[in-house]
């Protein structure tokens, strides 16, 4: 019923069955399904633009069960990736976290999942070469990494100076 609320955005109603049912679920002892409920909920905040919210929810989902539970690892990747900036560590640790996160509960989730971790490698090799933007999916993405390799070579020989 909750994830029918949440599709057609009755944003309360949803957002209370989903805490309502996690909350039983962890009174009966049964943590997946409590978490199974908060990683659904923070899908939908995701979604209502609500990304703080999400991120505790998800991170709530984690700590009731982590086994079984591939959506809120990936999600919370996904929303500390774009929060990331340029604070390259946490951009790193959130990529870590998307390309350790298993299969995913929806076939639209798990392309996503597959588009971002062929994402995230790309980036990763051609950080270690310039060579490896000719391997780029597309001109654009190939044109910023030549960029960005050429300005990273030319701050490294000004500084050499």
């Amino acid at each position: 019923h909750a994830k029918w609320l949440g599709e057609r955005n009755y944003a309360r109603a949803a957002e209370w069955r989903y805490r309502e049912a996690s909350r039983v679920a962890h009174a009966a002892k049964r943590s997946v399904l409590a978490a199974h409920a908060l990683s659904r909920l923070g899908y939908f905040l995701m979604h209502w633009n609500r990304p703080d919210d999400a991120r505790q929810v998800l991170l709530a989902s984690e700590q009731l069960n982590t086994k079984s539970n591939p959506l809120a690892p990936y999600l919370y990747g996904v929303l500390e990736r774009k929060a990331a900036g340029s604070d390259t560590d946490r951009l790193r640790a959130a990529e870590d976290r998307i390309l350790s996160a298993g299969k995913q509960p929806s076939s639209e989730l798990e392309a996503e999942r597959q588009d971002l971790v062929r994402e995230i490698n790309f980036w990763r090799q051609a950080d270690e070469s310039p060579w490896r933007c000719v391997e780029a999916g597309d001109f654009v993405q190939a044109l910023i990494c030549g960029c960005v390799h050429i300005v990273v070579a030319v701050r490294r020989a000004c500084a050499g100076k």
